[in-house]
């Protein structure tokens, strides 16, 4: 499945004074960098983990294949599914019903179970978008779905480095930051 973000977040896995307090930073002058720094290591979390780390609401699309009745999010954890649609012939985008599936999920990813008797009625089987899975994914609410411990960690030491060494280069071995990650790499398939 491909993914688009409709809604990003605004929550992120670290606090400013959290990381002011690593850094041992104790003035206001360079609070929006290090806003901008915390925003920049959220991302490569993201991106490194292919999971989404703090709380947006995305669009999963996929073509339209035959007999295939499940669909597979990996851009997890999934919080809900606010609709799912297919496109017709026509170019009208259809809503399936909520009864007419269901989520199985785990804490990274999920997948989507067209029940029995579903069918697609004059679906599109020519875009690569035909079917499109609407739901909001990821961490951040703090009763329902908190940052882990060890995504805080590693977004707070990659910001830390992010500040400690502005300079544009390259990793030459494995950071803690990542290894605090590891564990919720997406697989490549």
């Amino acid at each position: 499945m491909k993914y688009k973000i409709l809604i990003p977040s605004i929550v992120f896995a670290c606090d400013l004074q959290f990381l002011k307090d690593q850094l041992r930073v104790t003035h206001d002058a360079h609070d929006l960098y290090l806003e901008s720094l915390i925003a920049a290591a959220t991302d490569w979390a993201v991106g490194y983990t292919g999971r989404q780390i703090n709380c947006a609401t995305l669009q999963a699309y996929s073509r339209y294949s035959f007999c295939k009745m499940s669909y597979d999010i990996d851009r997890g954890p999934i919080i809900a599914i606010t609709k799912i649609e297919y496109l017709n012939v026509s170019g009208a985008l259809v809503l399936i019903p909520a009864e007419q599936y269901e989520l199985s999920s785990d804490q990274y990813s999920g997948t989507i179970f067209l029940k029995t008797g579903f069918e697609f009625v004059n679906v599109d089987m020519v875009r690569i978008d035909a079917i499109r899975i609407t739901y909001t994914a990821g961490y951040g609410d703090i009763e329902t779905n908190p940052f882990p411990e060890f995504v805080c960690n590693a977004v707070a030491l990659k910001a830390a480095r992010l500040y400690t060494n502005p300079e544009d280069g390259v990793d030459e071995k494995v950071t803690v930051s990542e290894n605090l990650l590891n564990s919720m790499r997406c697989p490549i398939v």
